[in-house]
């Protein structure tokens, strides 16, 4: 606005109207306006005093730990009557804020990440549900490259039986032209089988089983799942086309197969082929599936496969408990994976040796 100390030359008053597309007489108004206390009342509603707020940082606090800092701003204010729900909001999110802040700088010091170096080292296979065809649950059997990130295979169907999940690690090994060193699952019964095992001893595959109820151990897997359920779009209150076999999600054809078939194949190829890896380098799983040693250049499959089982057998040869031995065969298999150069394991971010923490994600 226009200063009210002095009067300005009509000419300029004229060029600066022109300028704003208003009238010399507007222009003075304003003036007259900028000069008044009109604009000096104050706006909207007055601010708490530094003590109510106080009282609010407190109170709401206490109330916090008696709800718990899961608890929303809504059950708060119900309980806080005196204090003032705007207070109760601003004072809510912001405890909130630091207990989210304060765990996850807890759960990063405990955290551990394994890097892998080549690739079919280490496959991970693990199923999730799609949707229900009526009465049958529809589901997908997802098998991720854990060095590269690819998922080299992704069948669909029923819930799979042991000779099925064969028949799924048969197929990407066709496709791949190799075995994994390590096959990490879950205490499925569709994974923890005869079959299964024999289908490991006949390839020279190690099996790296989760600990009971530990789906962290799995965890690269269930991210895969997780981000292939997000970009399909699919999840457990979708109603599917039931198909009459499993389907090998590679061989799926937009024009003859249900559309939730195709849009689970688009999504696998969005993955595999567009999405930039931050751990990796910003590079694709296809780059990564170029760019990275193969675990057969890495190293010899029967010596590790031998030095495995040795440093499995040593290391619960005076276990009892059948959780204790399980994490026990974990730390044998990591420890010989890090012996072989083929793994890093970090804790918080720092490296550790195998024999320094049983928790393994």
């Amino acid at each position: 606005m226009l200063s009210a100390e002095a009067d300005r030359p009509q000419w300029l008053m004229t060029a600066v109207s022109q300028a704003l597309d208003r009238s010399v007489r507007s222009l003075h108004a304003d003036r007259k306006l900028a000069a008044s206390e009109v604009l000096l009342r104050p706006v909207g509603r007055p601010a708490h005093s530094s003590e109510a707020r106080w009282k609010a940082t407190v109170r709401v606090r206490e109330e916090l730990e008696v709800q718990g800092f899961t608890a929303g701003w809504r059950p708060l204010a119900k309980a806080l009557v005196d204090v003032p729900m705007r207070l109760v909001q601003e004072e809510a999110a912001k405890w909130k804020a630091r207990h989210r802040a304060r765990r996850a700088r807890e759960l990063e010091a405990r955290r551990v990440s394994v890097a892998v170096h080549a690739r079919d080292l280490v496959w991970s296979i693990d199923a999730t549900h799609l949707g229900r065809d009526g009465g049958e649950a529809q589901q997908a059997e997802v098998v991720k490259d854990l060095g590269t990130t690819k998922l080299v295979g992704v069948s669909l169907g029923i819930v799979a039986t042991g000779v099925e999940i064969v028949g799924i690690l048969e197929r990407a090994r066709r496709e791949r032209g190799v075995a994994p060193f390590v096959l990490s699952h879950d205490n499925g019964l569709a994974y923890c089988n005869a079959e299964v095992a024999r289908w490991c001893a006949e390839h020279g595959v190690i099996e790296l089983v989760n600990e009971p109820r530990t789906p962290q151990h799995n965890a690269a897997c269930e991210r895969g799942i997780g981000e292939l359920k997000a970009e399909c779009g699919l999840g457990s209150v979708c109603e599917l086309a039931g198909l009459g076999e499993r389907v090998w999600v590679g061989d799926v054809d937009e024009e003859h197969s249900p559309a939730w078939c195709v849009e689970v194949r688009r999504a696998r190829d969005r993955l595999d082929r567009g999405r930039l890896r931050g751990s990796r380098g910003y590079k694709t799983a296809e780059q990564l599936d170029r760019e990275m040693p193969s675990a057969e250049s890495w190293a010899c499959r029967e010596s590790f496969h031998q030095a495995a089982c040795s440093a499995i057998e040593n290391a619960v040869r005076d276990v009892q408990g059948a959780r204790a031995r399980r994490r026990a065969t974990r730390q044998a298999i990591y420890g010989t994976l890090e012996r072989f150069g083929m793994v890093t394991r970090t804790r918080g971010g720092v490296p550790f040796s195998s024999s320094a923490g049983a928790g393994v994600s």
